[in-house]
């Protein structure tokens, strides 16, 4: 009885830890989102090593308080009011074979709108799992070019970053074929997405990535 308490008090520390971390990451600190993503999945069941890793989150927070998204007057190509996205993906995580997604969608250079959760499906390539991340993406993009359009502030094309160039030729494909028919077709709205001219898909090398952030641990 008494080691059930002790559990359950664990579990409940664990479990408000991990949610005020969430909080966080949601509201101003894309950079904890991924670690938050990955502790989340234990939070019926933690471990003492998960609770340490929480623990290590939150110091790494009191160690850089002065971190924070900034909006800049303009965007990086000098326009102002500009949204552009960035997408990317992990292939097959060890625990359950499933990728993690993540993309970041950003206003004058400042994230607006990110995440880092694991897919639905298996996916079979690295190919379909940078595609799957690229539909999400997109989703956050037009979403948020709607909303700047409604409050009078016209978009142009959203461009949109992968660092995938067969997800990328996939997506000004007008037919399916072998390589895209393990590909879900919910997943193909970027087609219709792209031939609109709502986005446009271009490549970015994995080195300059801001959406690997939401994928995998990075080094300093």
């Amino acid at each position: 009885s008494e080691m059930r308490v002790e559990n359950m008090s664990y579990t409940t520390a664990y479990r408000a830890i991990v949610g005020s971390l969430l909080w966080i990451a949601r509201c101003t600190r894309p950079d904890i989102m991924h670690t938050v993503c990955q502790l989340s999945r234990f939070m019926q069941n933690p471990g003492y090593q998960h609770m340490q890793r929480a623990k290590r989150a939150v110091q790494y927070l009191a160690g850089t308080r002065n971190r924070g998204i900034v909006w800049h007057p303009k965007g990086p190509d000098g326009k102002m009011n500009q949204v552009i996205t960035y997408s990317d993906s992990s292939f097959a995580d060890q625990e359950n074979a499933k990728s993690t997604y993540g993309y970041l969608t950003c206003l004058n250079g400042g994230p607006v709108d990110y995440a880092s959760k694991v897919q639905l499906d298996v996916a079979h390539s690295t190919c379909e799992a940078e595609y799957v991340a690229m539909s999400k993406a997109i989703v956050s993009a037009v979403s948020m070019s709607e909303l700047l359009t409604e409050m009078e502030i016209p978009q142009e094309t959203v461009a949109v970053h992968c660092d995938n160039t067969a997800a990328i030729a996939i997506s000004a494909e007008d037919k399916a074929h072998m390589r895209t028919r393990a590909i879900k077709v919910r997943y193909h709205h970027i087609r219709d997405e792209v031939a609109a001219k709502l986005v446009s898909i271009h490549y970015l090398s994995t080195n300059e990535m801001p959406a690997d952030l939401m994928t995998k641990s990075l080094a300093r």
